[in-house]
């Protein structure tokens, strides 16, 4: 109705009276409800529709944390496993160590009382053939047997006695 001019809406009371023009208001004045009210429906549609989309993505947002969450315990969880692992590694290679230690120290303790290599036993003040043979060089300068200096036989030299 913004848009009648004075004479016109005197020709349009004229000729439809005062029920004619209360009729018009109220179409006009329904017209503009059912505009307000469409609009209305439009703008309720958009808004869930919003609501939909951001619900939506609010669900695959935590679908994302969850998955995080579920790869970070898994990673905890392998994390504990290859600790263990590696302790269990760890404890190993100290032993296989401690053994290996433990081998060389025997191995050093052989080599220095190694009575058997000539040069350990002119080192120690052995004769000759004294430790190995059993045998030690007399004043006669023969070989003096185990039995002769003990009263027991050599039984590596002569079986039969």
């Amino acid at each position: 109705m913004d848009g009648i001019t004075l004479p016109l809406a005197t020709v349009i009371i004229n000729l439809l009276g005062l029920p004619g023009v209360i009729f018009l208001i109220w179409h006009f004045d329904n017209r503009r409800d059912q505009r307000k009210e469409e609009f209305r429906q439009k703008e309720l549609a958009e808004r869930e529709k919003a609501v939909a989309q951001i619900l939506a993505q609010y669900k695959e947002d935590v679908a994302g944390i969850r998955k995080l969450y579920e790869n970070n315990t898994r990673l905890v969880k392998d994390y504990n496993e290859i600790y263990l692992r590696q302790e269990r590694m760890f404890s190993e290679t100290l032993s296989v160590v401690s053994l290996n230690t433990q081998a060389q120290t025997r191995l050093v303790e052989k080599i220095q009382s190694n009575t058997f290599c000539p040069i350990v036993r002119q080192e120690k003040g052995f004769e000759n053939n004294e430790y190995r043979t059993g045998h030690s060089q007399g004043a006669s300068g023969r070989a003096e047997t185990e039995k002769d200096r003990t009263g027991y036989r050599d039984f590596r030299q002569d079986p039969r006695g």
